[in-house]
């Protein structure tokens, strides 16, 4: 009987392990095609990790500057490749824009605050454009739900600008983890709050500054 037992448990755990080594393989080939599948330039994202303040600041882990991701974004090399020489060299944690919260280990939030100082403007609108480069579809498709889910039937008279804004509102709180329930309307939003912005007729002279005009006042 104890045998029996013990038999019992072996073959148990021997399928077990089974089916632990054909998960495993199963997992190996599912990422060995997903490699064959990615397309050449997803090697230019590996770069991106040498745009880290942590990296960028020290004087052992901070990469070379013709190892930077995406070169054809630098608008001036020479001007670019010098700021990126003497970045490190500034004592960032006392200057005002980093003053008081210290320097984040963000990487957007710190291009942000590097591009607040002028002798590193250039430096830093290449890194945050590099950072804000999608690395896939997924932000459009989610645009794309966005869209469907908004302009229904029942409010398919809603106009262009309108729509715009209200997705651009939408993304804005859902990358921000911020609730709807939240959002505090201003004096401004509540007046352009009326039928003619919300079903009037298709102008065919409406221009981009107009239509920029009405997105500036409905988001601030």
């Amino acid at each position: 009987m104890v045998n029996s037992t013990f038999g019992s448990q072996n073959e148990e755990k021997c399928k077990i392990k089974e089916v632990e080594l054909r998960c495993q393989a199963m997992l190996q080939e599912a990422l060995s095609q997903v490699e064959k599948r990615l397309p050449e330039s997803a090697n230019m994202f590996k770069g991106l990790s040498l745009l880290n303040p942590n990296k960028v600041l020290s004087q052992t882990l901070r990469g070379k500057f013709e190892d930077l991701p995406f070169p054809h974004l630098m608008e001036s090399d020479g001007v670019i490749e010098e700021q990126y020489r003497k970045v490190g060299l500034v004592e960032w944690c006392e200057e005002e824009c980093f003053a008081g919260s210290g320097i984040p280990k963000d990487s957007l939030k710190f291009w942000q605050g590097v591009a607040k100082h002028n002798n590193f403007k250039e430096l830093a609108t290449y890194a945050l454009t590099s950072l804000i480069t999608p690395a896939s579809n997924a932000t459009v498709e989610r645009i794309f739900s966005l869209v469907t889910a908004i302009k229904t039937k029942p409010r398919n008279k809603t106009q262009m600008k309108l729509l715009d804004a209200i997705v651009r509102i939408r993304s804005h709180l859902i990358d921000n983890g911020i609730c709807c329930k939240d959002f505090e309307c201003t004096t401004s939003m509540l007046k352009l709050h009326n039928s003619d912005n919300l079903y009037g007729k298709e102008e065919s002279n409406t221009t981009d500054n107009d239509e920029t005009d009405y997105l500036e006042n409905v988001l601030h």
